[in-house]
């Protein structure tokens, strides 16, 4: 009985994981989205969370 909770808990928790570590990619992916997107503003503009545009790129956005 201890075993099949045991197992039951084992495939949970990896069942968890993976899901966690599919989401990260597109997090990063989101994260890099918010970063680049400065296209036609000048620079010194707010961008992101606390972002600021530098050379079409958005510097520090989300830190």
């Amino acid at each position: 009985m201890r075993f099949l909770l045991l197992l039951t808990v084992a495939l949970l928790l990896t069942c968890i994981m993976e899901t966690d570590a599919e989401a990260k990619p597109e997090d990063l992916a989101e994260r890099f989205r918010e970063r680049s997107d400065c296209s036609g503003m000048s620079d010194g503009t707010s961008c992101g969370d606390t972002g600021v545009c530098q050379n079409g790129l958005c510097m520090g956005a989300g830190s």
